[in-house]
């Protein structure tokens, strides 16, 4: 077998070599052990399942009456009621591509909304359509307490759910659900200017149905 590039530089040394260079050579080496040994795959698999949860993990049920109701109709796989204080809910995997899956779209979720604020709701809104009761729980975990979303995302914090973060990253949540009387004027005249399409999307897409908080009802106008 061919020396690798590692093996040249623990021969040889790189302390003629500017940072630069041995940072280029660093790569380079790496990238050949890749190669040479065919790592591609479990690299990838790596960096998909960064902090990723385990095949047991579950959200409990009881986060508030209700929450998951609807996704037990759906079929959705829930660990069983086996410790009264820690009530199954959905797991996390409910696939062997849930992780991945989530990891893409979250990924794609980043592209759509940079680090600025957007009102580009339908691009969003193509990014949520790859979201299925597959990958729907995956997402959850990683934005509710995964280590590396908390990382990229620009408040580096975890969020209840996926609409609490978009809605916090660039997309206005409505001043109240409630009529004109109840939001006051100024949130009357705030919610004129919102552009409903992300939300009124939302609400009658299966989000709400994975999990009751992705829920957030239409915009009052007056």
């Amino acid at each position: 077998m061919k020396n690798l590039l590692s093996e040249n530089m623990l021969r040889f040394g790189t302390k003629n070599l500017s940072e630069a260079a041995q940072r280029e050579l660093v790569l380079k080496s790496v990238m050949q052990t890749i190669n040479e040994y065919g790592l591609h795959g479990a690299v990838r698999r790596r960096l998909t399942e960064a902090d990723a949860p385990s095949d047991k993990n579950a959200f409990i049920k009881a986060d508030y009456a209700g929450q998951f109701d609807d996704a037990y109709k759906l079929g959705v796989k829930n660990k069983p009621d086996t410790d009264f204080d820690n009530p199954g809910g959905p797991y996390v995997y409910q696939s062997d591509t849930s992780i991945s899956e989530a990891t893409t779209i979250l990924s794609d979720l980043f592209k759509v909304l940079g680090g600025s604020d957007t009102s580009d709701a339908q691009a969003v809104i193509n990014v949520l359509k790859k979201i299925n009761m597959k990958n729907y729980y995956a997402i959850l975990w990683k934005v509710r307490y995964g280590s590396s979303f908390k990382a990229n995302n620009r408040f580096k914090s975890n969020f209840n759910c996926l609409v609490d973060y978009i809605s916090k990253i660039g997309i206005d949540i409505p001043s109240s659900t409630g009529t004109g009387a109840t939001m006051g004027p100024i949130g009357l005249v705030r919610n004129i200017f919102i552009d409903d399409t992300l939300y009124n999307w939302i609400n009658s897409s299966m989000l709400p149905k994975y999990n009751t908080s992705e829920y957030v009802g239409s915009i009052p106008k007056y």
